[in-house]
């Protein structure tokens, strides 16, 4: 392989990883005591996923 088609591939991977960044970055962030209000409030125990314990949300 030449060098650079690997300078290419590591070019393209960062423009991934900074698209990748940059999403994360405009993700909506909450405190901690909101997801953990969340989580008490949540009617199920999502950790459940035996299947004769299928107590799931999602299910």
């Amino acid at each position: 392989m030449d060098p650079s088609a690997l300078q290419n591939m590591d070019r393209d991977a960062l423009k991934k990883q900074i698209e990748n960044m940059k999403y994360q970055a405009s993700m909506e962030r909450w405190p901690l005591s909101k997801s953990i209000a969340e989580y008490v409030s949540n009617k199920c125990d999502t950790t459940k996923t035996k299947p004769r314990k299928v107590n799931h949300c999602f299910l």
